[in-house]
């Protein structure tokens, strides 16, 4: 997959509820952005859990905890800047995970 820019504007970040600078997939394009990113965890770093529905579900949650678990991050299963560019930047195999 080509790596893309973060979709969102500086701060903002995917997540649950809509909360000021939250977005949960429900509105305009970010579940066009959702599905790709669900994409990429399912083919690029082996979570068969994931599917592209293009909502910020338990699964895709689970999947970016671990994701920042592994990577150092704080693990909050919210889909920043920097857990975007790790998924598409990344090397899957240089990383222990739980996929």
């Amino acid at each position: 997959m080509t790596h893309r820019e973060f979709p969102l504007p500086e701060g903002h970040v995917y997540g649950p509820g809509r909360k000021a600078k939250m977005h949960d997939g429900t509105q305009g394009h970010d579940g066009f952005w959702l599905a790709y990113l669900q994409k990429a965890l399912r083919l690029r770093w082996g979570f068969a859990g994931v599917y592209p529905t293009g909502h910020l579900d338990v699964a895709t949650q689970a999947a970016l905890v671990e994701l920042q678990r592994a990577t150092g991050a704080n693990p909050s299963g919210w889909l920043d800047r920097d857990t975007w560019n790790k998924v598409f930047t990344l090397d899957p195999r240089s990383l222990q995970l739980n996929a």
